[in-house]
């Protein structure tokens, strides 16, 4: 049969000690196939973690309810205090928000250290069995596969997992506990407001699906050239 022409994408690696070449994919960055299966390898490395993930759950909890507050504070000490020069019930009013401005500074200093850890360890963990799983593979293994791009997946790829672990996690808890604490606060303030600044969500959905799939293709075309 005749071998099929190689796309561009495809570089003729010579094969070892000058033997004839081989095809190998460089600069493909791929896409997983089974993200379901892939959150749950990697849940089997942070289960082992689950206590520091609800301190982590709590204390974001904790700075996502003092972040609402503070609006909540300002507006009264503008209608209460400032409007009809009320200032001196602006005083304990004004030391309620500092504190809890210094509460929140805590809880987001806590839950990023929390975090840090448990992305730490996760991939030390992880790079422990990568590393065991080396010395398993056979000498044929490494005599077919770039060296070069054996070390950027012990490296830079579980790099990236630390990376997303350490920040998204927390962000993306964060955001979600958010919004759901926004809405329910419009809505028992003035729900007439709220259904009116509701009415921009499908449009903020739509923008952030184009300017994630934008995101995404430059965090791929980033991986290859690394």
């Amino acid at each position: 049969m005749a071998e099929k022409r190689s796309s561009s994408s495809q570089v003729r690696m010579p094969g070892p000690m000058g033997g004839p070449p081989r095809h190998h994919m460089i600069g493909v960055v791929e896409k997983a196939e089974d993200v379901s299966g892939v959150a749950r390898r990697l849940w089997g490395y942070l289960r082992h973690y689950r206590g520091q993930l609800i301190l982590v759950f709590l204390l974001v909890a904790g700075t996502t309810g003092l972040t609402l507050l503070n609006p909540y504070l300002i507006s009264l000490a503008i209608d209460r205090c400032i409007l009809p020069r009320k200032l001196d019930a602006l005083v304990p009013l004004a030391g309620l928000m500092v504190v809890a401005y210094l509460l929140t500074t805590a809880t987001t200093w806590g839950q990023t250290v929390a975090m840090i850890h448990i992305s730490q360890r996760t991939v030390r963990d992880l790079r422990r069995d990568l590393f065991g799983a080396l010395h398993r593979l056979s000498l044929r293994f490494f005599d077919q596969n770039p060296h070069g791009e054996l070390m950027s997946r012990l490296t830079n790829d579980t790099e990236n997992v630390s990376n997303t672990l350490s920040q998204t996690v927390a962000q993306l808890m964060t955001s979600v506990l958010s919004i759901l604490g926004t809405t329910v606060v419009m809505v028992v303030l003035n729900w007439r407001l709220a259904l009116v600044n509701l009415v921009t969500v499908p449009f903020a959905l739509v923008m952030t699906h184009y300017i994630a799939r934008a995101t995404r293709q430059g965090f791929r075309e980033r991986q290859r050239d690394l």
